[in-house]
């Protein structure tokens, strides 16, 4: 039997609330379920704003899952939302906006794979000792090949 680990990042968003989380799971090859989860500061019902930048945004109720803490289920594309968590007490309030992965979404759920990302790519690999020993006799090679034609000229072929 294997053992998953599931580590829980756990982020203060700001606006008021506190510390806020998602995880989820692939439903499909283009669909993923968030379960999404925040403290609130005060009484009064909380909604999760998802933003895909230049393109939809889906509004997710939710519901009081302990004392001031607020959580929800959706299923939606698998790409790293924004969410924007905002309270609708008698003071309506709003948290900053954070990309799910940030939350604590497992990267390989959205096409990731941990550790690499697009400003941090893997090394080039280079030559090893012996590739740059081979490199540099071609190159020798080369070199005298040329010298010797160019010392030696062009022969014609004698017409006798």
């Amino acid at each position: 039997m294997r053992w998953v680990v599931l580590l829980v990042m756990l982020l203060q968003v700001g606006g008021g609330f506190g510390e806020a989380t998602v995880s989820g799971r692939a439903l499909s090859a283009t669909t993923m379920e968030l379960d999404i989860e925040v403290e609130s500061p005060g009484g009064g019902p909380v909604v999760a704003h998802l933003l895909d930048p230049g393109g939809p945004q889906e509004t997710v109720a939710l519901v009081e899952r302990s004392p001031g803490v607020f959580g929800g289920f959706v299923d939606v594309r698998r790409i790293d939302w924004v969410v924007v968590f905002e309270g609708l007490g008698t003071r309506s309030v709003q948290s900053q906006p954070v990309n799910i992965s940030e939350l604590g979404l497992d990267p390989a759920l959205l096409g990731r794979v941990p550790g690499i990302t697009a400003t941090t790519r893997p090394p080039p690999s280079s030559p090893s000792g012996f590739g740059w020993l081979a490199l540099g006799s071609a190159a020798a090679t080369a070199a005298l090949l040329a010298a010797w034609f160019w010392l030696r000229g062009p022969r014609l072929p004698s017409g006798e």
